[in-house]
C-alpha cells in the first residue's frame, strides 16, 4: 500500500561548492529560463508534507520566495565542506 504523499517529505540536495562552474550557486542557477531549484520540484510534484533543501549558502533574498511556499532550507549538521550525505 502506498503513503500518501501528504504524509512524506521529500528532500532535495541543492547545493555543493560548485568548482566546475566557477563556484556558482547552483540551486539559482538559471537552466533554460528556470532556476535548477525549481526545476527539481516540479519533477517531484507537490502535496508533500514538506520539503526540505539542503542548501548551505547564508539567508539571502533569492530564498525568501521558497519559503513562502513552504520550502525549508537546511545546512550540513557536520563540518563545513563534508556536504549533506555525510
Amino acid at each position: 500500500m502506498a503513503v500518501p504523499r501528504d504524509r512524506v517529505s521529500v528532500g532535495i540536495l541543492a547545493g555543493g561548492r560548485g568548482r566546475r562552474l566557477g563556484g556558482v550557486d547552483k540551486a539559482f542557477l538559471d537552466v533554460g529560463g528556470a532556476a535548477l531549484l525549481d526545476r527539481a520540484l516540479a519533477a517531484v510534484g507537490g502535496g508533500f508534507s514538506s520539503v526540505l533543501v539542503s542548501h548551505n549558502v547564508p539567508a539571502e533574498p533569492r530564498r525568501r520566495p521558497h519559503v513562502d511556499r513552504g520550502l525549508r532550507f537546511i545546512g550540513d549538521a557536520t563540518a563545513a565542506g563534508e556536504g549533506p550525505l555525510a
